[in-house]
Formats: C-alpha cells, structure tokens, sequence
C-alpha cells in the first residue's frame, strides 16, 4: 500500500506508512473515497470494495488484447483543470545554517507533515517535497466539485498548522543582531532560533508563504502515485508563492473567481510575475467568510430569478401549511448536482418572510464526513444564538435559557451539549455524569430531539440539512429520530440530496420526496433571456444552449455567462466553463476504471451504439457490460435495448464534452482513427448513412487526405438529399482540409471539382449573383487555366455565364457563353457541349433573338445525357427544354409550346434534387405564364413555393410567390395578390437575382390596374422599363402595360396609342406573334372605344388570320371577342 504522504511503498496491510509513520487509508476503487481499515463497502457510494477490485482487475485484463490499432491506456496521462498549491518556508537557508543538519531534518519533517496533513484533510494530494517546500495538487487524482475552495482552505490550514506548531516551542532568548535573507527579508536570529528540550540546543520560529493558482493542465501519469503536471498552471502557482507575504496565503484572479463569496480576501491588484507573459491579478486570503456553499456566496451579488419548480414550490408550501397545523412534516428533495435542490430551499424561504416562524439550516460537507455530529454542532450554534465574542460563562447561561425554555433541565442536558459546542464545563457548575459512552450518547440523542420538539412547540420552526450524501452517520441517526418524532410537532424538516443517496428511515406517511428533474426547452431559454439580462441572444444560440445544458439551471447559468463573455465563442467549441469544470470532472472520476470507457464513449458522440464502442474500446463483452452498467447505474448514460444491440446516451452534453476534454491531443486522434477505420470497415452501412460523421473523426485524427475525400462525399449526398445548407458546409470544409495538404497538381484539380460543387449549390442558397459566388468562380478560372482541363474550362466560363445572365445583363453574358462555347466544341464531350449551348440559347432568349434562341436550346438537348447532370442543383436539359416552349409560345406556335410544356414536366419527374424540381415548376409557370394560362400558373407556382420551403430555397421561394400573386391577382384577389407578389420580390431581391425584374414589376403593375392603383401602377411600369432595359424579350408587354395604365389615368389619345404602337412594332421585330396580337388588341380595344373601329379591324383582323392553332388560349379567344364586336 502505498503512503499518501510520502508515496513510500508499503507492505500489504499496514496500517501506518514504514516511512513517515502517516496512517494508511483504504480507498474505494469506484468512487476514490478514502474509508477507514477493514471497511467492506464504500461509505460514499455503497460499492463492494471486492467487487470494485474485481472489476477493476477484470478492466484491466480485458484491456489487454486490443484492436490491431492498440489505443494507449489512460494512464499516459490527460488534460485536467488543477488548482495548485505551492508551500514554502521563509528564511530556510538561514535557519538550516544555525542548526545542526540531524536536528533541521527533525524540524523539515515535522513542517512537512503537518502541512501534508492540512492537504490531505481537504482531499489534496501532495506531489512532492522540494527541500522546504510543498506542491499539492487539488484535482488529481481525483476531482472533487470544490477543488479551488479545498485549496484555499488547505492554505488556511497550513499556515495555522505551522503557528500551532510554533506555540509549542520555549520562549526565545535575548535578540541577535539581524541578517539578511536570501529573499531580503530581515529576520533577527532570536526570532529564528529558540529554545527547546529533548536536545536540541535551539528552535526556529517558522513561516511560510502559501500561493496558488487555477488552470488547465495535462497530468502525465506515472507509476503508483508519481505523475508530473504539464503547462503554466504549476509556474505560476510557484511565481504567486514568491509574491506572498510571510504567514499568509495569495490566490490568482482564475482562482478567486471560483471561491468568490467563500472568503474574505483582499484585491492585491495585478502584479508582473517573473516568466509569466501578462500580468496576474493577486488576492490574498484574510479567512473564511462564514458562508456555505456557492449559492450563498453568489446571493450576495444577486441570484438569477427562479424560473419554473411550481408544482415542487407548491408540495413544499403545502407540507409548511401541515407543520404550521401541528402535523410534522419531511421533504427531502433529490436530485444531481446543479439542478436546483438548494435554490429552491432559498425561494421557500424567501415566501416565509413575513411568517413567523423558526429558521435553522446546515449541510453536509465532504471535509467532515466522519466528524460524528458536525452537521448537529452547526445547527446548535444557531439554535442557542451564539456570538463569536460570547465569553465561556455567557454562552452556557444561554445554552441553559434555551434548554429550560423547551422544558429541560440544564443541569442533566448541558453537560451533555456542551462537549459539541467545545464549550468547557466550569468545575462545580453542573453535577457530574456518571455514564458510560454509550449512555451518554442515548442522552445526547433523546437531549437533541426533545430541545428540537419542544423549540417546535413554542414556535413553528423549519430545520433545513442539505447534502445528505455528505451527512456523517451520527447526524443521520439524530435525523432519523427526529424524522419518527417530530410527526406531532410544528416542524417541517426540509433536506436535500444527491439520487444516490438513501434515506436509513422507513417512509412514513408524513414523509415527500420530491426528484427535482431537468427544466423544459421553455423554461430554459426563459432562463437563458434572464441570466443574459439586456443582451438577448438569438435563436440559434438559444437553442444551442438548450441542447448543451440540458435543462440543469447550474449549467444553463453557467455556460451562458461564459457564452456572453465570449461572444458566443464557448459554443462554437467544447470549452467547458471553468466554473463547471471541477464538478463535472469529479462525477468522471468517481467511476474508477469506468473512466477509460467514459472517455472513449465520448469520441464516438452523444449517442453511440454498444457495437461500435465494442469494437473501438477492444473490451471483452463481460467487462464492458459491467462498464457500461456503472456508467448507466450512476446517470451519466441512458440506454436503449440490449447489447449487442444497445444503444447509449450520455445523459449531459457537457459531462461528454468534459470526457472528451480530458484526453490527450495525441490520445484523442488515435481515438478517432479508429472509429474512422471502424466506420469505413465493419459498420460500413452507418458511414454510408452518416458521411459527415467519418469526415469528422478522419479530419480530428489528422488524415487530411481521407477527411477531405470525406467531407466530399458528405457534400454530395446531402446535395442528393436537397439539404443544399449542410451540402455547403460540408464542401466548405472539404476546401478548408484541403487547403493544408501540399500543392500538387492532383489537390489543384480535386479543389476544382469542389469549387464547381460549392457554386452549384450556393447559387441555390444564396442566390446566382450572390457575393459568396464571386470569389469561389474567379478560383474556378484560376484552377481551369492552371489543371488545364478543358471540361473544367468550359464550366468556369458557365460560371462565369452566370453571374451576368443572373444580374439581367445578358449581353456581357454572351460573351461568356460564346467563349464557353468554342471551348466546348475544342472539348467535344457531350457534357461541356450541352452546358454551352444552354447557356447561348437562354442569353439569345433573353436578348430577344428567338431563332438563336430554338436553336441552341435544340443543340443542347441533342447533347444532353441525364446522366452527366443528375447531381447538379439546376441542369442544362431543363432550361433547353423550357426555352423551346418559350420559344414556341412567343413565335405563336401555341400547341407546340403546350407539347414542349409537357415534355419539361416529363423531363422533370425523371430528377431527384428538389432545385431542380422547384425549377421545372417554375419554368413551367413561366411557359403558362406567357401563354396567360392562370390554372397552369397556379398549379405550378404551388407546388415549387411549397418545396422551396420544405427545403430552405429561398431565390425559388421569391419567384414561386411572384407567380402565385400574379395569378392571385388576374383571378380577382386583387390586395392578396399585390401582397404576395411583393413579398416575391423583396426575396428575390434579397438573393441579389435581378433576371427578369422587369417581367415580374409589370406583372405588380398589371395587379396595381386591376385593383384601381393607377398612379401606382405607372410608377411602377416606369421601374420595370428601366430595370433591366437589354432583356428585350419582356419589353413588348411592358409597353402594353404602359398603354393600358396610360388610358386608365386618362391620357391623351395620341401618347396612349403611341405607347401601343410602340409595343406593336417591337413584338413584329422580335417575332413574338403572340406579344404582337396581345398588344394589338389592346390598341384594337382603345381604338374602338374613341369610335375607331374601322382602324381597329383592320389592324387586329390580318394578325388573328395569321394563327393556325391554339385557338382556346386566352389571348386569341380574347382577340376572337374582340373582333366579334367589332362586326
């Protein structure tokens, strides 16, 4: 066994070390707690300590054999928040000199037991002994939630120890002159030296200084107890011990940010430390503050208001209304740690402000967890109203008021009493007692709880003892009599605890217990908007608090301040609040061996299946299960099923986060190749469901080249799935993998394919002309020209097509697409060739040169292979296929357009990405839409608006509602159809898309005439002439409109007809027949209407003769109607 203090090795058995003579402890192998020799169970968490050594050594022999890619055990070390102590002696190398060097060694012991004492009382671990000196770490082996504050109060400790021990030495003798240390403190001879029995001729008076410092640090774990600590949490904890004053212990700012409230100190300022970059804000620790535990130390500076717990507010008010009646009452609340049990204990009491009543209440403590009666001491104190400067004789006649008040007698109950209070009893003052141990004991316990009943009787009185997990087995015994007997009594007891703690009492009817569970969705972001205060964070950060504190009100409160403080930088990472830290780091470290597993669980995520950690983990299937059912039995995990088939949780995001912290770099990668390697081999089938996820661990595990091929696959298969924001993300980060592999001609050509794919899909998301398309095109130019591939050529200058055709500025385009085009017939594959006759056809379409426009549209589908293009977000074969029912709707053809209408829809059922559905849904209404088909507009525009929102595309959803208000509007929805449509264009103006502007502003214009806005439709035809002035295509119908708002607001004759006129002629130019007959029976219509109707025949009857089909569409039944009148 081997010795805490000294880590001497000891021979099995031993009750005290060979070495320094320091009592062995047994510790528990679950949960570390130290327990006394000959226990058989754990007195923390109730664990076989045989069982826990067999599992123990069943762990380690299953760990044995390992994957081919043997994983490093734990042991090697890992990352840990530590608070270190350092200790040093003042004036040492003086002292030493006056002394002989036998009788130094004498007085350095029993300095360094002393102060190993105060470490080891507080749970610290003394690392080593530097000649006069101690380091002592608080966090290893084992995390405890208060390591900071058991550091702070070990210091206290230490340097009272050492006073102590000064006491005991013989008064000096007659002052020496002084001598100047090497510290240039000076220190007299008398005051370092004095005298002493026992042979030695003089004893120093000794000092220390005590310094400290909180931080990250990685613990490299050696053999036994040996371990060395990595990083600068251990320099500057030395460098604050330099800066500290004799006899007195000084805290960094990182430490006394997590004992604020615990202790006075005082604000030393910042000072320079030598070796330490920036300088480190000191405190020097004057005491304790009385105060017990953070939230009472936090209440001093406010706490966050209560937020939820009504129905448990309520079972407490209910059980008080009880008590207050006579009918005794106990409500133990259970629950994790941070989840609320003693906020809630402070809003009960805080309802009672204006109740008269009694109030007493203490806890637990994991410093004095066998001191038998600590808790009862405490509740004493407060009961008898003791004040610090009450002389002895004063607080025994208090002591005895207040036990004749309940109707004791003082005389047989004091002597009794006083021992727990370290009241000494004056000779004479009270008879003596004749009992044994035991006696005295019964009479102390039936003393306790009558002074209890009867404080009850004259006054309804609450008694609240938090922390039951912590309670020493004396307290519990008190509380269980006081449980059966308070029943009758006005006293409501009021305890709290953590799930595993059982109560040793029978459950009586009187008795609730109420299990505090996780805050909802709701009730957390309330509380996230109140701990924010004036900065109320947005949605998305909301809700990613939500997920990652899981409805515990300590981790809420906690990560949303660190997430404030840096700026929402705490969530874009795994950092964990340094307040979090210790607690979460304790709960990992009281599973023992089961750690290990933890820390593997959590590179495999939130959820994991027992398949995967088995064969990640290398465990046998016995050990693990066992594993796995301690990780379970101690709520850290959920689980689902049975292994093999289970599947597991973490219950808290964070309690994985603080796992997965805590491995090594070099651990962590190792880690995450062999999930990888595991993913792509034996669970092949959940890589190919989850590509994201392989990207991941290959890129943590530091291959490049595989993480990069993965994010690839990860881009193209939520592209397969329209999920075209993750499908960037994803070749986003592909690039950004690649960016740190070597420049070669192979990443210069796989950075191109993912340049073209990360286009295609943010025109999609963001818009054709959107800013994030610019750069990622220009690269694609820079990559074309430098890979020297001539396909990837003719795409870069689509790109290039793109942004100009998109901004409604198709004569720049064409110079694009006829570039792309001869680089396409250099290439002659069908796919380049298809893409560049797309492009020269929709430019001609848009420039008003029809024939060109057929042609090439005609050209592409010849070209066309589906199966070149069935990834791409928008493909070349249903922008041919709609152009040619364009063309044939404007040049008159009107069954042939339907044909070619019924073709695209055809065309369309045949692609799988939801862009390219949204776009043949369009493409469609637009064909109906010249046509003025309203039904076939309306079923359109639906159904592309409705996927455009399913799938997050926002430049479809723009043009779907720009349709769908048009048709609204022709169909007599006058004001819901300007609404929608101008909702259409504010998002299609968002994504920058300015392509068939000037189309979409006559169509508001056309509803504005309809719904009587004359005056606004004429401004708005004016905007539409001059938003996009080269697609001549759509002017024409401009000029109509013009025409039609001109005779609405009264114009004179000859500027209406002009206007019609004008159209007319531009739409004979073009060659659009069918813009040409709308335009002249607009004009046949005015005509008529100023008595014209000879001129009206005569211009509009030649047209109507010249259509040989389609004579049911609206336009030419419209002119039929017309002329039929004009007979």
């Amino acid at each position: 066994m081997q010795c805490p203090q000294c880590q001497h090795e000891n021979p099995p058995g031993a009750k005290f070390c060979l070495e320094c003579g320091a009592r062995l402890a047994l510790a528990c192998g679950q949960c570390g707690v130290q327990l006394p020799p000959g226990a058989k169970f754990c007195l923390e968490c109730g664990a076989s300590l045989a069982a826990s050594d067999k599992l123990k050594a069943e762990s380690q022999t299953a760990s044995e054999p390992r994957t081919p890619n043997p994983l490093a055990p734990s042991e090697v070390g890992e990352r840990r928040q530590l608070t270190v102590l350092f200790c040093d002696l003042v004036g040492s190398t003086e002292i030493a000199a006056q002394l002989d060097p036998e009788d130094w060694h004498r007085i350095s012991k029993e300095y360094q037991q002393v102060a190993a004492a105060a470490v080891t009382r507080f749970g610290g671990h003394v690392d080593k002994f530097l000649g006069d000196g101690l380091v002592c770490f608080f966090g290893v082996p084992e995390a405890h939630d208060d390591d900071a504050e058991r550091a702070v109060r070990a210091g206290l400790a230490i340097v009272d120890a050492v006073q102590t021990l000064n006491k005991s030495l013989l008064p000096s003798p007659p002052p020496l002159p002084e001598m100047a240390t090497e510290e240039g403190i000076l220190i007299p001879s008398s005051a370092s030296i004095s005298a002493s029995g026992g042979g030695l001729g003089w004893r120093p008076i000794l000092s220390v200084r005590v310094g400290m410092h909180t931080g990250s640090a990685v613990v490299a774990h050696g053999g036994g107890a040996a371990q060395d600590v990595f990083g600068d949490t251990p320099n500057i904890a030395a460098r604050v011990q330099g800066a500290a004053e004799p006899d007195t212990v000084v805290i960094t700012a990182a430490t006394q940010r997590l004992v604020a409230g615990l202790f006075v100190v005082e604000d030393r300022g910042p000072h320079a430390l030598k070796g330490i970059a920036a300088p480190v804000g000191l405190y020097r620790v004057v005491q304790a503050s009385g105060v017990r535990g953070r939230l009472a130390a936090a209440a001093a500076s406010g706490l966050t208001p209560f937020v939820g717990r009504e129905r448990e507010r309520q079972t407490v008010a209910e059980a008080w209304e009880r008590a207050q009646d006579g009918e005794g009452q106990v409500v133990l609340l259970s629950g994790e740690a941070g989840i609320g049990k003693s906020r809630l204990v402070q809003e009960f009491k805080a309802s009672l402000a204006q109740t008269p009543h009694t109030w007493i209440e203490s806890g637990g403590s994991a410093y004095y967890d066998t001191t038998p009666f600590h808790v009862v001491a405490d509740l004493l104190r407060q009961g008898f109203g003791f004040l610090a400067d009450l002389s002895t004789e004063a607080r025994l006649d208090a002591l005895d008021r207040s036990l004749a008040a309940v109707g004791l007698k003082p005389a047989e109950a004091v002597p009794v009493v006083a021992p727990l209070l370290d009241l000494p009893l004056p000779e004479g003052r009270y008879p003596p007692l004749f009992l044994s141990p035991e006696q005295q004991r019964k009479r102390l316990l039936a003393t306790l709880v009558a002074w209890v009943c009867g404080a009850a009787r004259l006054q309804p009185s609450v008694i609240v003892i938090e922390d039951l997990h912590w309670v020493d087995p004396s307290t519990l015994e008190l509380l269980g009599l006081m449980v059966e007997q308070g029943a009758r009594e006005q006293l409501l007891l009021v305890l709290t605890a953590r799930p595993e703690f059982r109560a040793p009492w029978p459950l009586r009817s009187h008795h609730t217990q109420l299990t505090l569970n996780r805050l909802t969705k709701r009730q957390v972001h309330e509380m996230i908007v109140r701990v924010a205060v004036r900065v109320i964070p947005p949605g998305e950060m909301l809700e990613a608090l939500a997920v990652r504190t899981d409805g515990v009100p300590l981790f809420v409160e906690e990560l949303t301040r660190a997430v404030l403080e840096a700026e929402g930088a705490a969530l874009m990472t795994r950092e964990i609040p340094v307040t979090l830290q210790d607690t979460l780091m304790a709960r990992l470290d009281r599973l023992g061996p089961a750690k290990e597993t933890a820390q593997i669980a959590s590179v495999l995520g939130r959820e994991f299946s027992y398949a995967l950690l088995h064969t990640v983990s290398g465990l046998a299937d016995d050990p693990l299960q066992a594993v796995l059912a301690q990780l379970t039995d101690a709520e850290l995990m959920y689980v689902r099923g049975l292994p093999p088939e289970a599947t597991y949780t973490f219950k808290h995001a964070l309690i994985q986060d603080t796992a997965y912290e805590s491995l090594l770099k070099s651990r962590r990668r190792e880690l995450h190749r062999a999930v990888a390697e595991a993913l792509t081999g034996r669970f092949a089938a959940l890589a190919a469901a989850q590509p994201a996820v392989v990207a991941q661990h290959w890129e943590t595990a530091g291959d490049a080249e595989r993480a990069t091929s993965a994010w690839q696959e990860a881009g193209d298969r939520a592209k397969e799935r329209s999920a075209m924001v993750e499908a960037e993300g994803h070749y986003r980060r592909a690039l950004s993998v690649l960016a740190t592999q070597p420049d070669t001609p192979a990443r210069a050509s796989q950075e191109l394919a993912l340049q073209i794919a990360l286009d295609a899909v943010v025109s999609v998301t963001r818009g054709y002309v959107s800013a994030e398309t610019e750069p990622t095109r220009k690269r694609v130019r820079e990559l074309s020209a430098q890979t020297g591939d001539t396909r990837q050529l003719v795409f870069s200058l689509i790109l290039a097509w793109a942004l100009p055709i998109a901004r409604g500025e198709p004569r720049a385009a064409l110079v694009f697409a006829e570039q792309a085009l001869a680089a396409a017939r250099n290439d002659g594959s069908n796919f380049a060739l298809a893409w560049a006759h797309m492009a020269v056809g929709q430019t001609q379409f848009e420039l008003g040169d029809l024939e060109s426009a057929g042609e090439h549209a005609a050209e592409a589908l010849r070209f066309y292979r589906e199966e070149d293009h069935r990834d791409w977000p928008t493909e070349p074969g249903a922008v041919a296929q709609a152009i040619l029912a364009w063309v044939s709707a404007h040049k008159g053809f009107l069954e042939r357009a339907h044909g070619e209408i019924e073709k695209l829809l055809g065309h369309g059922q045949r692609l799988t990405l939801a862009s390219q559905g949204c776009f043949v849904h369009v493409c469609a209404a637009a064909a109906h839409a010249y046509l003025r088909e309203i039904t076939g507009v309306t079923v359109h525009a639906n159904q592309s608006l409705a996927s455009a929102l399913e799938n997050d595309l926002p430049q479809f959803t723009g043009w779907s509602r720009i349709f769908c208000g048009w048709a609204l509007a022709l169909q007599g929805k006058r004001e819901d159809g300007i609404a929608e449509l101008r909702e259409g264009l504010v998002g299609c103006a968002a994504t920058g898309t300015r392509a068939t502007a000037g189309q979409y502003l006559g169509w508001l214009a056309e509803a504005q005439l309809l719904a009587g806005q004359v005056i606004d439709g004429l401004s708005t035809i004016e905007e539409a002439l001059t938003a996009v002035p080269e697609q001549r295509i759509h002017i024409p119908e401009l000029l109509r409109l013009r025409g039609e708002l001109r005779a609405a607001a009264g114009a004179d004759v000859a500027t209406v007809e002009a206007s019609f006129n004008e159209s007319v002629a531009l739409a004979r130019d073009i060659g659009t027949k069918l813009i040409e007959l709308r335009a002249t029976t607009s004009l046949a219509r005015f005509l008529a209407r100023h008595g014209r109707t000879d001129e009206a025949r005569a211009r509009l009857a030649p047209l109507y003769a010249w259509f040989t089909e389609g004579f049911d569409a609206p336009d030419l039944q419209d002119a039929k109607a017309l002329l039929e009148e004009l007979k």
